[in-house]
């Protein structure tokens, strides 16, 4: 039994307004220099020496616990 599906429209024309739009450059750029902030701030913190423990680096001593 072969099943038809109609085509119903579940959104309206507003939300299909904004989803169809891109949003301002303010906000992608915006996006990419959080993105790149978090980027640089994980890689300090990773970088940090961990003092309790042979003052290995944090990086280090993740991987050492897998």
């Amino acid at each position: 039994m072969k099943i038809q599906h109609d085509k119903i429209e579940l959104r309206s024309e507003g939300v299909r307004n904004i989803i169809g739009s891109k949003p301002p450059l303010l906000i992608r750029i915006g996006n990419i220099i959080l993105i790149c902030l978090y980027s640089l701030l994980f890689s300090y913190i990773c970088s940090l020496s961990f003092p309790y423990y042979n003052n290995i680096t944090i990086f280090e001593y993740i991987l050492s616990l897998l």
